[in-house]
């Protein structure tokens, strides 16, 4: 059943638990993370905490709260392949969001693009080719 737009809350309440800085599992429902950028943890995803994300990706979210979904739950039992997985969720999606050239140094930090097609590496942070060639251009400047 849709619930009309009108019967949906503007601002609804982050999951209980929902510490930015402690590993947190979303069981059920969407937790939004909210900040400079963000990101969203569906269920079956991990929260790593923010002391677990590596720093430039931990300045770059600029993480300040959480709100979420009707009937999100949450759990603070985190194993360490669902922490593992949680940190390569929430970098995907920083290579996804916010300013093109803040985006540049997450990814040439992390992988080594000798020999790859210029299209790859655009599409790692979601630019045109052509903007890649500009952004490759203007780091190097």
């Amino acid at each position: 059943m849709t619930r009309p737009l009108s019967q949906i809350n503007r601002v609804p309440a982050g999951p209980e638990h929902a510490d930015l800085t402690a590993a947190w599992t979303v069981l059920e429902g969407l937790v939004i993370i909210r900040g400079e950028q963000t990101i969203r943890i569906p269920a079956g995803g991990t929260w790593p905490g923010e002391d677990a994300l590596p720093r430039d990706v931990a300045l770059h979210l600029g993480v300040i709260d959480t709100t979420a979904v009707q009937g999100t739950a949450v759990t603070r039992h985190v194993t360490p392949a669902a922490l593992e997985a949680g940190q390569a969720l929430v970098l995907a999606q920083a290579l996804m969001i916010g300013p093109a050239p803040e985006r540049l140094p997450l990814m040439l930090g992390r992988f080594d693009l000798t020999g790859v097609a210029q299209s790859v590496g655009a599409a790692v942070i979601n630019v045109s080719r052509k903007h890649f060639l500009r952004l490759i251009h203007t780091n190097r400047s």
